[in-house]
């Protein structure tokens, strides 16, 4: 630890004189002085720099001095008198990102009661390579400095920077969103309560309209979230009919932000059939101009698309007009792997704009996540991270801090079973149970099908389709 007890009046002409890339960060995290060297590393200037505050937080823009100054902020412990050294890459204001080593030292002040305190921290940059010994990069140091690398290829490579993850489940998600990205082809998104749906209609959304151009007359549409488990039938007819009037025929013109670019429909597996024979009317009139303003229609749904189809629950029209590129979302515990990096984004989303920042979430806590099934998927995770951030007095999330929900959550898996219960071949009974009743309504009606389906409730087209899955024979 370096200790002085009072900064000397021509600190920075000496900083200034260093060659190695170095700057202070003072108590309000805000920064204080940069040398020639890490001007000449950065791009950026003494200037554009000094007086930027420091947000413990990878960022999502390239192109701004945040994502340098997020970089430069030190960990949380520092400000507590403790020294390490953190991998990071140093984003230039042009050119490919520099893997980089930063070593930062505490500085020393001494106030009127003879108590030391943390005036200024000292950051040098160094090669990645270096072999300066330093005290050992915590665990939670180095998922950070992961976070911000994952981050950054996934901007390179994707142009995303929110899905966070590295699963190869995931991996596979990302693919399919890069291409519903480059073409207007419909998206059916099918995935659990809570892994993150309306989010990827969003991202797809926004990459959609950066691909057309801000001359285009459709730059700027607006993304129209419909609700289908919240909106009423009538409701929901009453608000798509505006929607899917030709521009032309409507008697006022709104601004180009609030006209529709995408079409999202939210559980999806709720809409009424009317809706749906709305829907598909609409888009399969070659005429109907405001379509062609549209950069999508996109559909989310918990339920399986060929369940959709076989239960009736959507029309087959309808399932071939929203499903051109379907996407599988898996829930959170079938990507295990994903679940350090994704609790410290919501800590370091929770960090940005915060008096006081967290570093991260102690080894017995990331592993207690790990543990559990999540069953409320991402959306619980991020909500258990940001009540545990909101209550926490330590710089990491420790285990207790977590809600009490979630502790007991996590006991009630632990729980052994009483006793052992047998096992049951439910789908043969329920197969054996429906061809009974099956051939009991064909009895009654003296073989006619139609009324032995009618007598059992089902359609016509499902029954004869039972009859074949069941290979019942004609009598």
């Amino acid at each position: 630890m370096t200790k002085r007890t009072r900064r000397k009046p021509r600190l920075d002409a000496i900083l200034s004189a260093v060659s190695p890339p170095l700057f202070l960060v003072g108590r309000r995290r805000n920064v204080i002085f940069i040398n020639a060297g890490l001007e000449r590393l950065s791009g950026w200037t003494h200037d554009d720099i000094v007086g930027e505050k420091c947000d413990y937080a990878s960022v999502e823009s390239v192109e701004t001095v945040e994502t340098l100054t997020s970089v430069l902020c030190p960990p949380p412990e520092l400000f507590d008198g403790e020294q390490t050294s953190v991998p990071c890459y140093i984003h230039p204001k042009s050119g490919e990102p520099l893997p980089r080593m930063i070593h930062f030292f505490p500085l020393l002040e001494i106030n009127e009661r003879g108590e030391e305190y943390v005036d200024a921290v000292l950051g040098i940059v160094d090669c990645i390579d270096s072999q300066i010994k330093t005290k050992d990069t915590q665990p939670h140091q180095l998922l950070h400095a992961e976070l911000a690398a994952l981050r950054m290829s996934l901007r390179q490579r994707f142009g995303l920077s929110t899905l966070v993850c590295k699963s190869s489940a995931m991996q596979r998600v990302l693919a399919q969103v890069e291409v519903a990205c480059q073409t207007q082809v419909s998206v059916l998104i099918v995935g659990e309560e809570g892994t993150g749906k309306e989010h990827i209609a969003r991202l797809i959304h926004e990459e959609r309209l950066k691909t057309i151009g801000q001359e285009s007359p459709t730059s700027g549409r607006a993304f129209v979230p419909l609700d289908c488990e919240l909106i009423s039938p009538r409701e929901m007819r009453r608000t798509l009919k505006p929607l899917l009037t030709p521009e032309e025929d409507q008697s006022s013109q709104p601004a180009a932000s609030l006209r529709p670019g995408t079409l999202c429909l939210l559980n999806a597996e709720t809409l009424s059939h009317d809706s749906q024979e709305l829907l598909i009317n609409a888009f399969t009139q070659s005429n109907n101009s405001s379509l062609a303003s549209l950069k999508g229609l996109i559909a989310t749904s918990k339920t399986e698309f060929a369940e959709l189809l076989s239960d009736q629950i959507w029309r087959e029209e309808f399932g071939h007009l929203v499903s051109t590129l379907k996407i599988d979302v898996p829930p959170l515990r079938a990507r295990i792997e994903d679940i350090p990096l994704l609790a410290q984004f919501f800590l370091e989303r929770a960090n940005l704009g915060s008096g006081d920042s967290k570093s991260g979430l102690t080894q017995e806590t990331i592993a207690a996540f790990e543990r559990y099934n999540w069953p409320g998927n991402v959306a619980e995770l991020q909500q258990v991270v940001q009540e545990a951030y909101d209550t926490a007095a330590e710089l990491q999330i420790r285990l207790t801090d977590l809600p009490f929900r979630f502790q007991a959550g996590l006991s009630a898996q632990a729980e052994s079973p009483v006793r052992s219960t047998p096992s049951v071949d439910l789908e043969t009974i329920l197969r054996q149970s429906e061809m009974e009743y099956i051939q009991w309504a064909l009895a009654e009606t003296g073989q006619n099908k139609s009324k032995a389906a009618t007598l059992l409730g089902m359609t016509r087209a499902k029954f004869y389709r039972r009859l074949e899955q069941l290979g019942i024979a004609d009598a």
